[in-house]
């Protein structure tokens, strides 16, 4: 499929197929992480036909393309590689994919962003992740360093040759990239929980922070936040109790 206002040609990959639909039923799909590369792989392939269509020349690199495959360009084209920013379940086929390229990436000039490889995890613990699918740049995509790029990938797992209708889909994943990225200051929209009290006291406090209602404060601990209401009745104990009032 097309994505990113057709900068790029995304596909789910043969061998991934084959790996995540297993015999149990279903898809059980466990992303990784992601990796960038300079390489044209579709060098010298016709991407588009007359009626702008994907050639199914292009089509069948992209698909065929495999773990192996990658793996040698990681020492040709790879320029960085590391974990999903944030993956969401769009449906029972389809998750979203948020790939962001952080502004202090360790390169000295532009980058070209020629391929975007997506790495999963296998059901078998031990054995290394593999290639699940490709986004490849039809157009010119430039990484400049200083600046941080997001991009948005959509797989569907529809390719009827592995794939049945009564299959379920699983999908497992931790990210701890996600809440980081989340908690990134945005220079034009300010920070993403800029209503929220800092832990550290780094943010000041605008308004008058209360309780919605009366707590038992018996049995909370000794260095537990408590209501005014209860510091106000043991000042004025304490000047009754001492003639002060």
């Amino acid at each position: 499929m097309a994505s990113e206002e057709t900068k790029f040609i995304s596909v789910i990959t043969d061998e991934a197929m084959q790996k995540i639909c297993y015999t149990e039923g279903g898809w059980d799909l466990q992303p990784f992480q992601w990796a960038v590369s300079n390489t044209d792989i579709l060098s010298g392939i016709p991407i588009y036909d007359d009626d702008g269509e994907i050639t199914s020349e292009a089509w069948e690199k992209l698909t065929s393309f495999t773990t192996s495959d990658m793996m040698a360009d990681f020492d040709i084209g790879k320029w960085h590689q590391q974990s999903f920013s944030s993956i969401i379940k769009i449906n029972t086929e389809t998750l979203k994919h948020h790939v962001v390229i952080p502004a202090n990436v360790s390169v000295s000039s532009n980058k070209d962003i020629k391929v975007i490889y997506f790495l999963y995890s296998p059901h078998a613990d031990g054995e290394a992740p593999f290639l699940y699918a490709i986004a490849y740049a039809v157009e010119d995509v430039i990484y400049e360093p200083g600046i941080t790029q997001s991009f948005y990938f959509d797989f569907t797992v529809t390719n009827t040759a592995y794939v049945d209708t009564d299959k379920t889909f699983s999908v497992n994943y931790i990210y701890p990239n996600e809440i980081a990225d989340h908690n990134t200051c945005d220079v034009e929209l300010g920070e993403i929980h800029d209503g929220l009290v800092d832990r550290q006291g780094n943010r000041s406090i605008t308004g008058i922070l209360k309780y919605d209602n009366d707590i038992d404060i018996t049995n909370i601990p000794t260095n537990a936040l408590v209501p005014k209401a209860y510091v106000d009745n043991i000042i004025a104990k304490l000047k009754a109790d001492n003639g002060l009032v």
